[in-house]
């Protein structure tokens, strides 16, 4: 436990791709292979307790059903990332579908399907997070606002000022989420 302990106050200071570039270049291993790795470990802190409560590294989650009807596609190609936020959003009654790249969640639009709110990431394998923006922006009709989750650096005013509707830092939090969508549901 203690080991674990001191792994999380290192990797802590650092984002997923550095971490993972850092294993690369010292294990040799796949960068797939690697996510696995590190999907593992870090899904070992997040847990459901039961249906109304889940356990993380900073506490309890409660489950609120406060979104409860509404619908959320989340553009994530790390599955410890995305549980992480598919349990955000579920203890607070949003139905989740996943995306693994940007040419997904596109494809899935264009093909009709409804959404209440889109959360992205910044990059993706395929295409950046702001790429998307702009491809969804143009579609004849669109009208769902589009929220970057993402561990990069680059200030929350930055990515407003590229016309997203709203910023969540990873891992998001239950209390920041619902903020930032009582401001996106109440414009709408």
């Amino acid at each position: 436990m203690e080991e674990k302990k001191k792994v999380n106050e290192i990797v802590s200071n650092y984002d997923e791709k550095e971490i993972l570039e850092a294993l690369f270049i010292k294990t040799g291993c796949s960068i797939d292979r690697l996510n696995e790795v590190v999907d593992e470990y870090c899904m070992e802190d997040y847990k459901k307790v039961d249906d109304k409560t889940y356990h993380t590294p900073n506490g309890i989650i409660k489950k609120l059903d406060t979104f409860k009807g509404k619908k959320a596609l989340v553009g994530d190609y790390m599955a410890s990332s995305f549980y992480i936020t598919e349990m955000v959003l579920d203890s607070l009654g949003i139905e989740i579908v996943n995306a693994k790249s940007s040419n997904e969640m596109l494809k899935r639009i264009k093909n009709g399907e409804q959404y209440d709110v889109i959360f992205t990431n910044n990059i993706y394998g395929d295409g950046t997070g702001p790429d998307l923006l702009k491809k969804l922006k143009v579609l004849d009709g669109f009208t769902i606002p589009v929220i970057i989750h993402t561990i990069s650096d680059e200030p929350k005013e930055k990515f407003l000022e590229l016309g997203f509707d709203g910023y969540l830092r990873k891992q998001i939090r239950q209390d920041e989420t619902i903020d930032l969508l009582n401001k996106i549901f109440q414009q709408k």
